[in-house]
């Protein structure tokens, strides 16, 4: 795996019950930045500086709470994890198998979900 470092030096969530979405979000922030500090806080901060990643709270860029949120070419609407994977996944990955792993990643959660699995 190749490691890409990025500029964030905080990320801010919600605070209350842990949630699979901001904890891949979290971890894919993590792994880009190691050195990251993940807060967790009841709202988003009004004016973050340019050091700051909002995330799953606030209705900014990488929240999906809002009415209007982003929607795949497939009609789902993108969780706050789909959202930075489509903006840092490539530091990670190719952009070949950023497409690969996210249609792979979404058939393995619909199947689960079909089955009747929690997937928290």
């Amino acid at each position: 795996m190749t490691r890409t470092n990025i500029n964030f030096t905080t990320g801010v969530t919600h605070t209350g019950v842990f949630h699979a979405d901001d904890v891949f979000s979290a971890a894919l922030l993590k792994i880009l930045n190691p050195e990251i500090k993940i807060t967790r806080a009841f709202k988003a901060p009004e004016s973050p500086g340019s050091d700051t990643i909002v995330f799953d709270i606030g209705f900014g860029r990488y929240d999906h709470h809002q009415k209007d949120g982003k929607i795949r070419e497939n009609g789902i609407k993108y969780a706050a994890f789909g959202l930075l994977w489509r903006d840092f996944g490539h530091l990670i990955v190719s952009d070949e198998n950023v497409k690969s792993l996210t249609s792979l990643l979404f058939r393995l959660l619909m199947m689960r979900t079909m089955a009747g699995k929690s997937i928290q």
